[in-house]
């Protein structure tokens, strides 16, 4: 089944109904619908971005060129992957201190193209501060009306830090992109860490990787590294971990609510495949 079928099977007069999630990255933009009326409800749509244009502008090209975003719906999610996110225990937060929390942590822009946004996540008990272009955030608001804005380790520091209860041991998930490498550490539930490092190269990964894990002092033959994401060189990367960590699984990306589409769910960024999930 193409992108254009999926959509075609869609009755965008019930849109109200549903749910619009879009991702926004630098390489890639990556959308879904889900659709509750329907026994397969999800639908995905993976959109190159003009590396040319600004991202404000890809958000305008987009809306001119792909009508299903032209529709109501009953809400919409936008995600941003970015660098630009700090956290704070829950305890310590407070709503209107956001800015200069997120500024004591992450550098403000030359121009004043951001506003701090933040994700109160009640698993991992803390909150995600995070820089949203203002330029895309009007944009979305003159098309929309019921919106919702996270940042990309939102949905999967909720998401492991379920999956991070099962067994006995202490957990690393680590999520690899084109450029970095995300790395959320548990022990039980509780977050220990999350961080974003940028990577080149798979010899990058596996520094940032065993650096934390020495940091953490993880256990070698007990406590458990999982992977996720795009992952080059797999083979050579695996092996010189199990150098260092004996436990290692990889994150196999399966449509626990069925999907419409026929994209390979390896293809679709795992937070956004997370974000139905945690229900955020």
């Amino acid at each position: 089944m193409t992108e254009e079928t999926s959509l075609r099977n869609l009755d965008f007069n019930m849109s109200k109904h549903f749910t619009l999630s879009m991702r926004l990255g630098s390489e890639q933009f990556a959308f879904s619908i889900f659709n509750p009326l329907d026994e397969q409800p999800l639908t995905y749509i993976l959109k190159d971005v003009d590396k040319n244009i600004s991202l404000p502008a890809n958000m305008k090209q987009m809306f001119r060129n792909n009508s299903f975003l032209n529709h109501p719906y009953f809400k919409v999610n936008v995600i941003m992957d970015t660098k630009r996110y700090s956290m704070v225990p829950f305890e310590l937060f407070e709503d209107e201190a956001a800015d200069t929390l997120f500024y004591c942590n992450v550098p403000k822009t030359e121009e004043d193209t951001e506003e701090v946004m933040y994700n109160i996540l009640s698993k991992a008990n803390t909150v995600v501060l995070f820089g949203m272009d203002k330029l895309i955030e009007q944009l979305l608001a003159d098309e929309y009306s019921n919106l919702r804005f996270f940042a990309h380790t939102s949905p999967l520091i909720e998401y492991f830090a379920t999956k991070s209860l099962i067994g006995n041991s202490k957990k690393m998930y680590a999520y690899i992109k084109t450029d970095a490498v995300d790395i959320f550490c548990y022990d039980h539930g509780h977050l220990l860490l999350t961080n974003t490092f940028l990577c080149k190269s798979s010899a990058d990964i596996l520094y940032y990787i065993l650096y934390v894990w020495k940091q953490l002092e993880y256990e070698q033959d007990r406590d458990e590294l999982h992977l996720v994401g795009k992952i080059a060189d797999k083979e050579k990367l695996t092996s010189r971990l199990k150098q260092f960590v004996k436990q290692i699984y990889f994150v196999n990306p399966k449509s626990e609510m069925g999907t419409a589409s026929d994209t390979d769910l390896n293809e679709i960024p795992f937070d956004l495949q997370t974000l139905y999930l945690c229900e955020l």
